[in-house]
C-alpha cells in the first residue's frame, strides 16, 4: 500500500504532482485559486486567495495574502490599500485608499471639503459639481456632494451623469418667496406673510423683503399699498403714487392702471396745472380747462 500522497502506477507508488492531490488511488487536479506540492493529499489556497466556506476566494481590495500561512487575507496597513482583487504581498498595499490622494508609496492626504475620490490610487480628488458642496473630509462618493444654501433637493428629478458617475441628488434654486440657510437636504422656508425674495436661490431670512404691493412701515412689518398707488410699480417694498395733481384711473376695457390730471387741473408743459381763474374742468384727464 502506498503512502499518503502516492498512488499506484505500473505496480509502483508514484507521488501526485504539484497542483494535484491524492484522492483514493488517483491524483485529482486542484481547483481554481488552489495549489499543492508533490505528494499532497489536499490543496491550499493560492497566494491572493483565502478559504471561505470551503472555497478559495480572491482577497478583496485592501487585503493581501502570501502563499501560506495564513488561511485568511491580511488587511493592508493603515492609510494604504491595494488597487485590485487578489493581492499577494504587503508591497501591493502602496496605493492611497478611496477618499485620499497622493503618489503611490507616498503620503496619503484626505480629500478636502467639497471634493471626493471613489477610487484607490488617485493622485488628486475630484471637485463637487457646480452648485454642490460637501463638508466631509476624505469623501469617497460624488453622492456626498449635497445642495448648498439657497438650493433644495429636487426629489422627482432623474439622476444625471457627472465624471462618468450617477449623481442622485439634483439641486434646484429655492423659488421666489423662499430661502434656505444651510446645506443639505432640508427644504426651502417660506418668507413671512406679505414678504418675498427678489431672486431665486436666497439664503437668508434677511433676503425676505416686503412683496410687491406692500411697503415696510419701518419696523419690518409689511402693509398693503394704498389704493391710490400704481400696483404695477409697487415693487419690492415701495409704493408708487401718481405725480402731484394726478390721480390713478383704470381703463375699463384693458384694466390698465394709469395716471391722469385730477378734476380742476389741465395738462400743460408736461405737468398738471390748476385751471386759471374763470376756468373749470369737471373730468379727469389731459383735456384743457373751459
Amino acid at each position: 500500500e502506498c503512502s499518503d500522497g502516492y498512488v499506484i502506477s505500473n505496480d509502483i507508488c508514484v507521488p501526485c504532482l504539484a497542483g494535484t492531490y491524492q484522492l483514493g488511488n488517483s491524483c485529482e487536479q486542484c481547483g481554481s485559486g488552489q495549489f499543492s506540492i508533490n505528494a499532497s493529499t489536499f490543496c491550499f489556497c493560492s497566494a491572493g486567495y483565502e478559504l471561505i466556506n470551503g472555497n478559495c476566494s480572491l482577497c478583496p481590495v485592501g487585503y493581501y495574502k502570501p502563499i501560506y500561512p495564513p488561511t485568511l487575507c491580511l488587511r493592508c496597513p493603515n492609510g494604504t490599500t491595494s488597487q485590485g482583487l487578489g493581492s499577494t504581498s504587503v508591497n501591493d498595499c502602496c496605493y492611497c485608499p478611496a477618499g485620499y490622494y497622493g503618489a503611490n508609496g507616498g503620503i496619503c492626504v484626505p480629500c478636502d471639503a467639497n471634493t471626493f475620490t471613489d477610487r484607490a490610487g488617485s493622485y488628486s480628488c475630484l471637485r463637487c459639481p457646480f452648485n454642490y458642496v460637501s463638508d466631509i473630509l476624505g469623501s469617497t462618493s460624488i453622492n456626498n456632494c449635497t445642495c448648498p444654501p439657497g438650493y433644495y433637493e429636487n426629489n422627482g428629478a432623474s439622476p444625471i451623469i457627472v465624471y462618468g458617475r450617477p449623481l442622485k441628488t439634483i439641486c434646484k434654486a429655492c423659488p421666489l418667496g423662499t430661502y434656505k440657510s444651510n446645506p443639505g437636504s432640508e427644504t426651502c422656508t417660506p418668507c413671512p406673510s406679505y414678504k418675498s425674495t427678489r431672486q431665486a436661490g436666497s439664503v437668508s431670512l434677511a433676503n425676505c423683503t416686503c412683496a410687491s404691493g406692500y411697503y415696510d412701515t419701518g419696523n419690518r412689518t409689511c402693509v398693503v399699498c394704498p389704493p391710490s398707488t400704481l400696483s404695477y410699480l409697487n415693487l419690492y417694498g415701495s409704493c408708487s403714487l401718481c405725480p402731484t395733481n394726478m390721480i390713478k384711473l383704470v381703463n375699463s376695457t384693458t384694466q390698465q392702471e394709469y395716471c391722469a390730471c385730477d378734476l380742476g387741473y389741465e395738462y400743460v408743459n408736461g405737468k398738471c396745472t390748476a385751471c386759471r381763474p374763470g376756468f373749470y374742468k369737471e373730468i379727469y384727464g389731459e383735456s384743457s380747462c373751459k
